[in-house]
């Protein structure tokens, strides 16, 4: 029986570490945006680079708002920003267009920043869901932005992007120390089985 457990232990430490910390990454006109999923209904985006935009991105000053498809069907969603720490944001459902998060489209889920963020090196949000998972398109998830000129105005400037940020690209995701820890007892489990067995059959055939 413990020898089931102790594979049960490992099997599961595998699972949670391919499930956790999945990484999504792409770079556009300066800007690196990255998706960390954290768990089946948390995951952080971040963006590095907002302040140093390229393209017809250049001269943006505030980020208005964003948005996501090909993420599951989660519920609600809140996204709060982390860095710099500022306020939260409840979805609106639908996508987002020239002026702003527009409540039409299917499976998009979008983030009307009020006041819009400032541009800095580096900003970055949790996004939680109230109810359901996620579950990210093989291709990665699908972002829109809103670039701007104004601290109230959603009106675009350049292109709002609206492609996937497809998986990997940055190297892999280093586990969470609750991860290491699990998959380090799962191995540690099966090596007490292997080496039961082995006993066992030394045993047998002496």
């Amino acid at each position: 029986m413990r020898k089931f457990a102790f594979i049960s232990a490992a099997l599961g430490a595998l699972s949670l570490a391919s499930a956790t910390n999945a990484a999504y990454t792409t770079t556009f006109q300066g800007a690196t945006f990255t998706v960390v999923q954290v768990s089946s209904t948390e995951f952080t985006f971040d963006i590095a680079g907002a302040n140093a935009l390229t393209g017809d991105w250049a001269g943006a000053t505030f980020l208005g708002a964003f948005a996501f498809n090909d993420i599951g069907s989660p519920t609600t969603l809140t996204a709060t920003q982390i860095v710099p720490p500022g306020a939260s944001t409840i979805d609106t459902p639908g996508g987002l267009n020239a002026s702003g998060c527009d409540g039409s489209g299917t499976g998009f889920y979008c983030f009307n920043l009020t006041p819009n963020v400032a541009v800095a090196p580096d900003l970055k949000w949790d996004i939680v869901a109230t109810g359901g998972t996620f579950n990210f398109a093989s291709t990665g998830p699908t972002l829109k932005i809103d670039w701007t000129t104004s601290s109230t105005s959603d009106t675009h400037l350049g292109s709002l992007f609206s492609a996937s940020i497809p998986p990997g690209g940055g190297g892999g995701v280093v586990p969470e120390p609750a991860t290491w820890a699990m998959m380090v007892i799962g191995f540690g489990g099966l090596g007490a089985v292997l080496r039961s067995k082995r006993r066992r059959q030394r045993l047998a055939i002496a």
